[in-house]
């Protein structure tokens, strides 16, 4: 499939083209920091490299990147509103791992009543790497309904389609329907409840593999994801959600069963500095015994692993902020003898409007 332009460069001008008055956020990060894992690469126990020679190598980078959320009423029982981000991180030795990201999301809602909102959406992102060994571009749209409040409870449904290009190797490129629903409760001051489901039927450019190693036909999987979450919002920020994934592929090595529990805990300490710690453990299994795409989890900066962050950020007057940040990710693939670990540290200054 071809790539996609930055959607983030484009929308924007189209947004702003109306005659309501909109109201504009922006924010803007420059930062400088390591990161011990360039290529994220996997490595095996015994010598720190990927069988077949990928070495785990660390070097230093630049970063910047900036968001721009507009949001309006074009016409009465009507809104509108875009986020747009890019961004772009610079290595100092290890050119081929430079990458831009640009993405968009645009959501209009309709309140046909006071409970019932029509909701439309789009969305698309693109990265772009230099040695293309993480490029890749997704997209979709969709349409739902929001019922509710009720009894302090909200139904989201949602329906739409979506399309995930992966420009190393198009096999494991994928398009296919979505569907969506998402229950939100707060039957308590400044706390929520939720729980949800989607299913994503998705149908692969690439062929089915069967156990002896044959391709046949074309690759399709059940992709099931149910979660359940609270959130807390007091003198403090708390968020607790747990998610459990059913891949459920045709192709033999692509399968897996995932356990996910994400903490979130924000905080504002003396002197007027902003404290928000988090951290993630997930217990993946394998039905074939073997998971055959490992690198498939690592293509965003969250890699979906087991991790470990905290930022510190302080305001400094006039819309700028000191932000320090630290991640840590870690993952064993005990089926392939392979482990990997990242850690990513860095420290910049922000600017909102």
């Amino acid at each position: 499939m071809r790539r996609i332009a930055p959607i983030a460069l484009l929308v924007p001008c189209l947004a702003l083209t109306g005659a309501t008055p909109w109201a504009i956020e922006s924010h803007v990060a420059s930062d400088s920091g390591w990161d011990t894992n360039v290529y994220r690469n996997f490595a095996d126990s015994a010598s720190a490299s990927l069988p077949g020679g990928g070495l785990v190598i660390g070097d230093g980078f630049l970063q910047i990147d900036g968001d721009l959320d507009v949001s309006g009423r074009p016409w009465s029982h009507q809104s509108t509103e875009l986020t747009a981000e890019l961004g772009a991180r610079l290595f100092a030795t290890q050119g081929p791992e430079d990458a831009l990201v640009g993405q968009a999301i645009l959501d209009h809602d309709i309140a046909l009543s006071r409970k019932i909102v029509l909701k439309f959406d789009a969305s698309g992102k693109d990265k772009w790497v230099d040695d293309d060994d993480r490029a890749f571009a997704s997209y979709g749209a969709g349409a739902g309904v929001s019922i509710g409040p009720w009894l302090r409870t909200r139904l989201d449904l949602r329906a739409g389609y979506q399309a995930f290009d992966y420009f190393p190797d198009t096999d494991f490129s994928e398009q296919g329907p979505a569907a969506s629903a998402t229950l939100v409760s707060s039957p308590w001051r400044k706390q929520y409840f939720h729980v949800g489901y989607r299913l994503m039927p998705q149908y692969y450019q690439g062929a089915q593999l069967l156990p002896s190693g044959a391709a046949v036909g074309q690759r399709f999987d059940w992709y099931h994801v149910a979660t359940a979450g609270y959130a807390l919002q007091a003198p403090f920020v708390l968020s607790l959600t747990y998610s459990f994934v059913d891949d459920r592929s045709d192709s033999y090595g692509e399968s897996f069963l995932r356990h996910r529990v994400e903490l979130l805990v924000g905080v504002l300490l003396p002197w007027g500095i902003y404290l928000v710690g988090g951290g993630a453990l997930q217990i993946t299994s394998y039905p074939d015994g073997l998971y055959l795409s490992p690198q498939l989890l690592l293509l965003e900066d969250d890699d979906d692993l087991n991790d470990v962050s905290v930022k510190v950020s302080k305001d400094i007057g006039k819309g700028f902020a000191v932000e320090a940040r630290y991640g840590y990710y870690r993952n064993d693939f005990e089926q392939n003898g392979l482990a990997y670990e990242r850690q990513v540290a860095y420290l910049g200054v922000a600017w909102r409007h």
